[in-house]
């Protein structure tokens, strides 16, 4: 009887050993692109940074307070594009009522209500997209949030205090062509040294004057009203291409407005067409 011995096949298959590592190191592409668009976009922006005075006194916070035996109110506009942040605080051992339908900011003499009859919705989506003819797209899902109204009147119980931001002054920047008091100055931020320009106002020659006016009430009825009118308006302006993140330690106002330059779009465009470019080579 003979002894049979099988030898291994000499045959070869092919070695997908490089397609996973490709695919490992063009996502590894995008993830670098992605980097880079972030990186170009907050060295090519311009911040202003906004310096507020008004008819009342700061905290140490710098915020605007007001207050009288019923109340305490504190303004702030710490943020990006000017928030307006109204703070009422209950002094009192029973309630007391804002009226926001009769209460107002007045920007440069035009009133509007600090009310505004409109919704807004807070939440996020889940879905797909399915292509389908002649480039169109179908897109499948849900939302899931909250709708927000702001309340015609705010109820504040004793010894406590709400909080709410209805306005955003402004969203893009000052016009600074026509202040002639403009001086410019290094100053040191957490990126080295940096630039920046400074333009000082006067009450005349200001690029924002603007009033709020609150009207309360210890009755929800409102038959014993009383009233808040406070003045505000921009007084420096200090414009430079350091991020607030650069500024943390600094004495610079917590109010500013940012804007890409146009290289700054430029380049941008340019990385997400590498961006895609290499997204596309991943699924190939």
């Amino acid at each position: 009887m003979k002894k049979l011995t099988i030898k291994p096949s000499k045959m070869k298959f092919p070695d997908f050993s490089y397609v996973r590592p490709q695919k490992v190191i063009g996502f590894q592409k995008c993830l670098f692109l992605a980097a880079m668009i972030l990186f170009f976009l907050s060295g090519c922006s311009r911040y202003q940074y906004i310096s507020v005075i008004g008819d009342t006194h700061q905290n140490k916070q710098k915020d605007f307070v007001v207050e009288n035996d019923t109340v305490k109110i504190v303004y702030s506009f710490s943020g990006v594009n000017f928030p307006v942040t109204v703070e009422v605080y209950n002094k009192l051992n029973k309630p007391v009522y804002v009226d926001w339908t009769k209460s107002a900011l007045i920007v440069d003499g035009n009133s509007v209500s600090y009310w505004q009859d409109a919704a807004r919705l807070e939440g996020s989506t889940n879905g797909y997209v399915i292509g389908g003819r002649n480039g169109v797209e179908y897109t499948f899902g849900s939302v899931d949030g909250t709708i927000y109204k702001n309340e015609k009147v705010s109820f504040i119980p004793p010894k406590s205090y709400i909080k709410t931001t209805r306005f955003y002054l402004k969203g893009r920047f000052f016009s600074t062509k026509k202040n002639e008091s403009k001086r410019s100055e290094s100053f040191n931020s957490s990126n080295g040294l940096d630039w920046r320009d400074i333009y000082i106002f006067n009450r005349e020659n200001t690029p924002l004057n603007f009033k709020s006016y609150i009207t309360l009430s210890t009755d929800k009825n409102f038959s014993k009203e009383f009233h808040f009118t406070n003045s505000f308006w921009v007084n420096n302006i200090t414009q430079t291409m350091a991020s607030p993140e650069s500024l943390r330690n600094t004495d610079f106002p917590k109010t500013y407005i940012h804007k890409a330059t146009v290289a700054g779009f430029f380049i941008s465009f340019v990385v997400i067409l590498g961006l895609a470019a290499a997204g596309l080579a991943v699924f190939k």
